[in-house]
């Protein structure tokens, strides 16, 4: 679990979260008053969550390769997570911005996903 004060990853960057193998989850809880932005590339073996209570939005140049997703304003408790449950509720989620696009590539391994919600 990492904490982030923002969450950003800019057209000519990438990121990739180095994990053991696809059975690994990073959660990446955003702390924010903005929404991540992901123009760039972000790359795992296993899943990446993101929560950001203010919205994920992933621009046209985006390129995610991740065994899976979840980009989400949702959260999740951190004993929920250790405890390996992923149960989201909408604590400190601001539905006005929310709004979050899907307009890259997103590819998640065959078993995975990506959710957004």
């Amino acid at each position: 679990m990492v904490k982030w004060n923002s969450f950003d990853v800019g057209s000519d960057a990438s990121v990739n979260f180095q994990q053991p193998g696809s059975d690994s989850v990073t959660l990446n809880r955003v702390l924010s008053s903005n929404p991540s932005e992901i123009f760039g590339k972000i790359t795992a073996k296993g899943q990446v969550f993101i929560t950001n209570p203010n919205g994920v939005t992933f621009g046209r140049s985006s390129s995610v390769e991740v065994g899976g997703l979840v980009a989400t304003t949702h959260h999740i408790s951190d004993a929920d997570f250790m405890a390996g449950l992923t149960t989201f509720s909408r604590k400190g989620a601001n539905p006005h911005k929310s709004r979050r696009a899907s307009l890259g590539s997103v590819i998640s391994d065959l078993g995975g996903g990506a959710a957004l919600a």
